[in-house]
């Protein structure tokens, strides 16, 4: 994780009172030429392991995406969308179809991936399965603008899924209990502008 810190040339060891490099006003309390500021990157810090249920979800400003995108012939289309850093480049299309413009359709690469009636659904969410990723696609129709998000999760499909049955006989996917307690690797939101 990245973090930059202010270093100024005015810092010391010592306790004296600091003068601030701008003041309130904006204006420098300092002429130009004394002026400077280096940005350093800190030293990676050592992480103590996460406990079950921890806020590991949280986002650094780097893994997320927010594209805003016009509706065109009754679709939200983006390219050059990757789910992953070291990722695929991928093209998105998100349509509605049927005379009242009900049927949301999810395309990722000319492929079908997803449809859903709204009628029945104006929110809500779904694992997809891109780049061997397992990938939470959710959808808001009700506020205005419309949103779209994908998270991408840290954890592949096909890695040894957790599912079993119970003590009831009964088929239990432990992968679902456990959904929240993966780190987000990528977010990205898309804000659908009518236009």
């Amino acid at each position: 994780m990245k973090r930059l810190t202010k270093i100024c040339s005015s810092c010391s060891e010592d306790n004296e009172e600091q003068q601030p490099l701008v003041s309130h006003s904006g204006q420098s309390s300092q002429p130009p030429s004394e002026q400077r500021m280096d940005y350093q990157t800190e030293p990676p810090m050592e992480e103590a392991p996460l406990e079950p249920n921890s806020q590991s979800c949280l986002l650094d400003e780097w893994d997320r995406q927010v594209l805003q995108v016009k509706k065109r012939n009754n679709a939200f289309s983006i390219t050059n969308v990757r789910f992953i850093d070291y990722g695929d480049t991928h093209r998105i299309v998100i349509s509605f179809h049927n005379t009242e413009g009900r049927m949301m359709k999810l395309t990722i690469d000319n492929k079908t991936i997803y449809e859903v009636d709204t009628r029945l659904q104006f929110r809500g969410n779904t694992k997809l399965d891109i780049e061997d990723m397992v990938v939470d696609f959710v959808w808001d129709l009700i506020r205005k603008p419309v949103k779209f998000s994908f998270r991408t999760r840290g954890f592949p499909l096909d890695s040894g899924s957790s599912a079993g049955y119970g003590e009831d006989g009964e088929l239990v996917d432990s992968d679902a209990e456990k959904w929240e307690d993966y780190e987000v690797l990528n977010l990205i939101e898309i804000v659908g502008v009518d236009g």
